[in-house]
């Protein structure tokens, strides 16, 4: 269902302002400017730089109004920095070249937004992250983002797991006692921390507090924990 909704959400995309798309022909950018347009193409990432980019500046009918080449381009921060620039610009209908050694120009993206917009791995199997990992990192993915995607692909079955062996444990105490109200509060509460410490968890691992490895399998660690206490208070009574 995720690889369908990809798929059909691409088809509805061609005309919005702003379009992102990697493919193998590299990363093209299509952005609206105020009174204009802008193409971007480059031929692959590497680290903050794109390697090889090209710009089109098209004005509102489409029609080119300059076109920049460089061999790369720092897209850290929203201010784009071009070394050796080359910028194609008709002047009284004859085509000038001119070289600018720190060209700067700037735009709605950066590093940061271009690579959370293929941190999505829904589409993709548990196999062929392992499989494409290189060719992930090729393409700009931190190897840490790919590990933590691993390790939530891991936890989720042993999460689902001891969540479901929590909901037997107190559906069985519910048959056992009169008070059913007060274990089911518990029950949802329990759910909610659980919700929360989940997230909560991940967090200190994105921001480098906790190991990651931690941080993901923590919550599945206290799940264990309590669905063992739980298991144990049934034997006894």
């Amino acid at each position: 269902m995720a690889t369908f909704y990809e798929k059909t959400r691409s088809n509805y995309s061609r005309d919005i302002d702003h379009l992102v798309n990697f493919n193998k022909n590299g990363l093209w950018i299509k952005e609206e400017l105020p009174d204009a347009k802008r193409i971007i193409s480059a031929e692959r990432p590497e680290g903050f730089n794109l390697i090889n980019i090209k710009i089109y500046h098209l004005d509102k009918n489409s029609k080119l109004i300059e076109k920049i080449f460089a061999d790369k381009a720092n897209i850290e921060d929203n201010t784009w920095t071009f070394a050796g620039a080359k910028i194609f610009k008709f002047e009284n209908g004859v085509l000038a070249v001119k070289k600018v050694e720190n060209y700067q120009i700037d735009s709605v993206y950066n590093y940061n937004k271009i690579n959370s917009l293929f941190k999505n791995f829904d589409t993709l199997s548990f196999v062929k992250i392992l499989t494409k990992k290189d060719i992930l990192l090729e393409n700009g993915y931190s190897e840490t983002f790919i590990k933590e995607s691993l390790h939530k692909m891991m936890s989720i079955p042993f999460f689902l797991f001891f969540m479901t062996s929590l909901a037997s444990i107190f559906t069985m105490n519910t048959l056992k006692k009169t008070d059913s109200f007060r274990l089911i509060t518990i029950g949802l509460i329990v759910c909610v921390l659980t919700f929360y410490f989940k997230d909560l968890s991940l967090a200190l691992g994105q921001t480098e507090r906790i190991p990651m490895f931690f941080a993901i399998w923590s919550p599945v660690i206290a799940l264990s924990f309590f669905s063992f206490i739980g298991i144990l208070q049934i034997n006894e009574k």
